[in-house]
């Protein structure tokens, strides 16, 4: 049975089938309004809390979604979706750490989830903790062979470690399922730069910076991969350029973001503790 299913009795019956008519039409934006509606009407339910983080992190409200992942995982903590989602936002929220151990509950209560081994070798990956990142990425292409982004953080790992043959082979790997993958055609040109190979990397850099959904970090680093092109092919006026633009990138994306609100890293921290306390579901 499904955890958020438990606690159907907490809410009314026409407000869950009305949820559920609206999930099964696909109609999300109802669905969370329904949801809204249950919350500001005082019910409970982890649905409810579910529905309205999962809209949350989709418009990047990543501290609010986390407290009503907080109050959702406390409704049902064996959720394996709530835990990864919960994951998902401490990745976001910068504590890679957290992200490791919620993943890790989703893992213990549903190995099968290649997003939970995804966002857990990404953690580890971003704290360069290569080895266990290698083996949760591998996972997760083992258990879904199209997860293009999983192949795509492989062949950045294999790059950062100077096997290019690999890295050009998962980077392609990844370019089979989703030709536009920006984490993917930087790896790709991470190579060919490392080839002197500057008519290759280049139009993969201005594909991922003319890419409208390309996020700041990636922008970023395509503009700076991109001055390292310019600056080994002695252009340095375009090379300063380049880094300078990669440099207001990151600025405009951080300053709002590394301080994190003391509510929200509270939350996660609680939710962890109780967690750990918890045996795997059964």
């Amino acid at each position: 049975m499904n955890p958020e299913r438990r606690h159907a009795g907490a809410v009314p019956a026409h407000i869950t089938a009305a949820i559920d008519r609206a999930l099964d039409a696909s109609d999300f934006p109802r669905a969370v309004n329904l949801a809204q509606q249950a919350l500001g009407a005082g019910h409970r339910h982890p649905l409810l809390f579910h529905l309205r983080a999962v809209s949350r992190k989709q418009n990047g409200q990543f501290e609010t979604a986390m407290s009503d992942l907080t109050e959702a995982l406390r409704l049902a903590p064996n959720s394996a979706g709530l835990l990864m989602d919960a994951a998902d936002c401490a990745n976001a929220l910068g504590d890679h750490g957290r992200a490791i151990q919620l993943a890790g509950g989703a893992i213990a209560r549903d190995p099968r989830q290649p997003i939970a081994w995804y966002l857990k070798g990404y953690a580890h990956q971003i704290l360069a903790q290569f080895g266990p990142a290698t083996t949760c990425l591998r996972e997760a292409v083992r258990l879904d062979p199209g997860y293009a982004d999983a192949y795509a953080r492989l062949a950045h790992i294999a790059m950062g470690q100077s096997r290019r043959s690999e890295a050009r082979g998962l980077a392609q790997q990844a370019l089979l399922v989703d030709p536009r993958n920006a984490i993917a055609l930087l790896a790709l040109a991470a190579v060919d730069v490392a080839e002197d190979r500057p008519d290759a990397a280049q139009p993969r850099l201005a594909t991922v910076l003319a890419d409208p959904a390309a996020e700041p970090p990636v922008r970023a680093i395509a503009k700076t991969q991109l001055g390292d092109l310019w600056h080994a092919m002695g252009q340095t006026d375009e090379a300063f350029d380049a880094y300078r633009s990669a440099g207001e990138i990151w600025k405009s994306y951080y300053e709002p973001h590394v301080v994190k609100t003391e509510t929200a890293m509270a939350q996660l921290g609680r939710l962890v503790h109780d967690l750990e306390s918890m045996p795997p579901a059964r």
